[in-house]
């Protein structure tokens, strides 16, 4: 199972630091048929709508649709967490992984 955040979404439509990365985890995710999920925030925090994304004039409209029609055609299941975590947990539990780290 893959849990993504808006910080890793916005990176599979920009050119961001750890956009490879991210790019990677989702290609070997769908081709493994791996579950995606991720905060129930995430349709609000987009790539379309974040400042990360289109939020900061990236984009046109028809460019903001697009992406938009892009990001909501991947399989996420939006999923709440059973417990409040962070990016602390990755030095304590090994599946939990900071993006920049995949792929090494």
């Amino acid at each position: 199972m893959i849990c993504a955040d808006a910080s890793v979404a916005a990176k599979w439509f920009f050119a961001e630091e750890h956009a490879a990365q991210a790019s990677a985890l989702l290609r070997d995710a769908l081709a493994r048929r791996e579950p995606l999920v991720a905060p129930p925030l995430l349709p609000a925090r987009s790539p379309t709508s974040s400042a990360s994304g289109c939020g900061r004039g990236r984009c046109g409209s028809t460019k903001r649709a697009a992406l938009l029609a892009q990001f909501l055609a991947l399989p996420i299941r939006l999923q709440a967490p059973e417990t409040r975590y962070d990016r602390a947990l990755g030095g304590r539990l090994p599946f939990v992984r900071w993006i920049g780290a995949y792929g090494t």
